[in-house]
Parts: C-alpha cells; structure tokens; sequence
C-alpha cells in the first residue's frame, strides 16, 4: 500500500550545527519541489536541550508530522592540492535520508 506523506519532519543528527541546518534547509528545498511540506528539526525543536519522548511526540503533534525522515551521512572526504602561488580544497559529502512514518 502507497501512502503519500504531506508533513515531514527533518532530522539531520549532526554535531554541527551549522551542517545540521545546511542538510535539513536542502532537504526541506528539495521536499517542497514534490509539494511535499517538510520542516527542519531545528526549527521545530532548538537544539537547546534534549527532548524526551513524550515532548517529541507533542512536537510531531503540534505541527501535524505524518512521517520524519533522518538524514545521516554516508561518505565525506576533503582533498587538499598546492601549486606554488595558490591552494585549493574541495569538499565532498554524500547524504541519504530513512523515513519513518
């Protein structure tokens, strides 16, 4: 059985806060292009505290999730190159998201 999902909750459980709200923003973009409404966990709960299951769950309620979805990390690398006169770094990351309704 198909079901279609219109409210997702992102979770991006990174360390940092900054890749958390990068990779949940793009999800959240991304989603919106299917007319799917995805909110960012951060917006939803500030990572100011930890929430126990119950507060969770009144969040997803609050907000009407039906599904959420965590993205976790499934390869990174960083490359580093020097010609004399000028440096160069490149980043990759590579991300896969799990639904859960």
């Amino acid at each position: 059985m198909d079901k279609t999902y219109h409210r997702i909750l992102i979770i991006a459980p990174f360390s940092d806060l900054e890749y958390r709200n990068t990779a949940e923003r793009y999800f959240v973009f991304r989603l919106s292009k299917f007319s799917v409404e995805a909110i960012s966990s951060i917006r939803a709960m500030p990572p100011t505290r930890n929430y126990t299951d119950e507060e969770f769950n009144k969040v997803l309620a609050k907000n009407n999730i039906e599904a959420v979805l965590v993205v976790t990390l499934t390869d990174a690398f960083t490359f580093e190159g020097y010609v004399p006169g000028s440096s160069r770094t490149d980043a990759k990351a590579s991300l896969m998201g799990k639904g859960f309704p």
